[in-house]
């Protein structure tokens, strides 16, 4: 997986650019409650030991000049390599929200962070659509790659912290809360009125169509869900359309995985004013 996560398209809906907002930030760090008390040597990510991303994240919060290439190397070299998951992943996600919710970072930078965690919330789901056609050929049910459910699960206990900013965020991050938070249905039931007015906003274009996808999914309308998975997939480079017809997954499981793996086009669309 490269730096930055999101991928490509061609024609489809119009292409609308989210509203960032202003790139200001408070003075000062974002506070990481808790980084020291982990045995982050005892862990591991994509090339060793995990020692170094306590480093990395606090190089986060300082918010300099490197901070691309820092969110490079904690996510794309290290915590999620080419989409895989390690020991280390789920741990460090906790504090990789704290700054997605911290006002010491711009909003681009924490709309990246918001990214990430799509992503690493959407590796469970593509590792058993991946298994899909071989556990079938072996009949048998998928198996999830290792550590995927810990780090899905540890982006889950993130979801209501990260809802909390809803009406402080601009519609970019918004967008990507919607995503996020329809991968995971208790938590997003209460978000009907928010995302049906996010959805109004861009309806008729590519992020409005995302939009009513994690709507259909926060009502549990699978139906419809995978509906608009299929439109999605028809101008998604990067959606394999093999894994809306994944054997032995939920309809559910594979409209939240294009939902995850196309709404990162429209996350690389913003416009600050």
């Amino acid at each position: 997986m490269s730096a930055n996560p999101r991928c490509g398209h061609h024609a489809g809906a119009p292409v609308r650019a989210l509203e960032l907002g202003p790139h200001s930030a408070a003075a000062g760090a974002g506070t990481l409650v808790g980084l020291d008390d982990i045995e982050w040597s005892a862990l591991n990510h994509a090339h060793g030991s995990a020692e170094n991303i306590p480093g990395l994240i606090r190089a986060l919060a300082l918010n300099t000049s490197t901070w691309d290439a820092t969110l490079g190397e904690l996510f794309g070299d290290d915590l999620l390599h080419q989409g895989d998951c390690y020991s280390a992943t789920a741990p460090a996600l906790p504090f990789v929200a704290q700054l997605a919710i911290s006002d010491a970072l711009p909003p681009a930078r924490r709309l990246d962070l918001h990214v990430w965690l799509l992503s690493a919330a959407d590796c469970w789901a593509a590792s058993l659509l991946a298994d899909a056609d071989r556990a079938a050929a072996q009949r048998r049910f998928p198996t999830a790659a290792p550590w995927t459910q810990e780090v899905h699960l540890a982006v889950g206990d993130q979801v209501s912290a990260l809802l909390g900013r809803w009406s402080a965020e601009p519609p970019a991050i918004q967008f990507a809360l919607a995503c996020l938070a329809a991968l995971y249905p208790q938590h997003s039931r209460h978000l009907t009125h928010q995302t049906a007015a996010l959805a109004a906003t861009y309806a008729g274009t590519q992020p409005g169509v995302f939009v009513e996808l994690a709507a259909a999914l926060h009502r549990t309308d699978d139906d419809q869900a995978l509906a608009l998975a299929h439109q999605i997939a028809t101008w998604e480079d990067d959606l394999d359309q093999d894994w809306l017809h994944a054997p032995n997954t939920t309809a559910a499981l594979r409209a939240a995985h294009a939902l995850a793996t196309g709404a990162l086009h429209p996350l690389g669309h913003t416009t600050t004013p």
